[in-house]
């Protein structure tokens, strides 16, 4: 039983009617007078929160304020990570076109060394006398 009345008695605190007056401190005069609630106090101000998140969150979607959180490209750093795909896909292209003429060279090498080998007997004066030099700009 006592819990049912201090359960009205705490939701009955917030339906308790309160008067709020302001006055001119010169004349004493009313300038505002409201009867609120609890509730009402907690509904205004939650209204009131909710507000300024929204306009806040707008602000920072809508105009160029977002470019100033840290970790949010701007458009520069956009066009920048684009442009650094498109040469980077370039690059790739280039790589695979030079591995595969140094594959051809290679077994151009290779194959020419085994025919030169597995043939006549004058074509090891040929291997003897061959100079293989190695060019910096190649690698």
């Amino acid at each position: 039983m006592a819990d049912k009345s201090e359960k009205k008695s705490f939701w009955e605190k917030f339906r308790h009617k309160y008067r709020l007056s302001i006055y001119r401190d010169e004349t004493f005069e009313e300038v505002l007078n409201l009867r609120l609630t609890r509730l009402n106090v907690m509904a205004i101000v939650s209204l009131g929160i909710f507000l300024f998140l929204l306009i806040v969150i707008s602000i920072i979607a809508y105009t160029p304020v977002r470019e100033l959180i840290p970790g949010y490209p701007n458009q520069e750093t956009i066009r920048n990570i684009y442009l650094n795909n498109y040469r980077l896909d370039s690059l790739e292209i280039e790589i695979a076109k030079r591995d595969a003429y140094f594959e051809n060279l290679r077994r151009i090498k290779y194959s020419r060394i085994k025919t030169l080998l597995s043939g006549k007997k004058k074509s090891s004066k040929v291997i003897d006398s061959l100079k293989v030099e190695r060019h910096a700009h190649i690698l």
